[in-house]
């Protein structure tokens, strides 16, 4: 069991910290983008899982047809022997080509079962997202338009602030939710680009902020200067 501190040091590998993604050392502070598919984005992918499965029954089928082809005019198919009554290998099929094919063809149905149970799972994703989807397009446009800073959806998720940064100067700390940096909220669709404009020329310019922590939303000012760490913030 590790302490508090140290169990905190662990960065998780799908947190990007601002250098990354802002183009801007901001050194501690990472953000998660808080984002989900769209029902066009899972109604596209079922389609590309249904194409794939239909692909791979078309090459079970020419699987199965070369199969036959291998023994005229009878044919073997899966379960045929591949030994005579005295128990020797067959004379008239290329025995060593049957097994390969019969293994090939038992690969490939296996792999079509597990496509059919991702198909059927992104079906279900796609119901579930089309009864969500018109309720969360709803509540987006309440986000914008309503003057009720309670009402902004947060786009970003604070993982850590250094020391004695321009960051903790201003108050941000761990965990904090960002609904707003600037001018720059959840309803821009390249928010981060956005911000990073931002960031990039307003060193030593104050930047308005919004913040929602444990439930409550509070107003506050960061200021991007150099410090004794690394980056504008910290």
């Amino acid at each position: 069991m590790g302490s508090d501190e140290s169990s905190t040091d662990r960065t998780p590998c799908h947190v990007l910290t601002l250098e990354a993604l802002l183009k801007v050392t901001f050194h501690f502070i990472f953000f998660t983008i808080m984002t989900a598919p769209t029902h066009a984005e899972l109604v596209a992918k079922a389609q590309r899982l249904v194409r794939e499965k239909d692909a791979l029954e078309t090459h079970i089928r020419e699987l199965e047809q070369v199969l036959q082809s291998v023994c005229k005019p009878q044919g073997v198919g899966m379960d045929d022997p591949l030994t005579d009554a005295a128990g020797f290998p067959r004379a008239d099929i290329d025995v060593y080509q049957v097994r390969h094919m019969r293994v090939e063809i038992i690969r490939k149905k296996n792999d079509l079962k597990a496509i059919m149970k991702d198909i059927e799972q992104a079906l279900h994703d796609v119901h579930a997202q089309a009864k969500l989807e018109p309720t969360v397009a709803a509540a987006e446009t309440r986000e914008r338009t309503a003057t009720n800073d309670d009402n902004l959806k947060p786009f970003a998720l604070v993982n850590g602030v250094a020391p004695d940064s321009p960051a903790d100067e201003a108050g941000m700390k761990r965990n904090d939710l960002i609904l707003r940096f600037g001018t720059v909220d959840a309803t821009h669709r390249e928010a981060l680009k956005r911000l990073s404009d931002l960031v990039a020329g307003s060193e030593n310019k104050p930047i308005d902020i919004l913040i929602r922590r444990d439930g409550t939303v509070t107003a506050l000012t960061v200021t991007p200067h150099k410090w004794s760490g690394r980056g504008l913030l910290g």
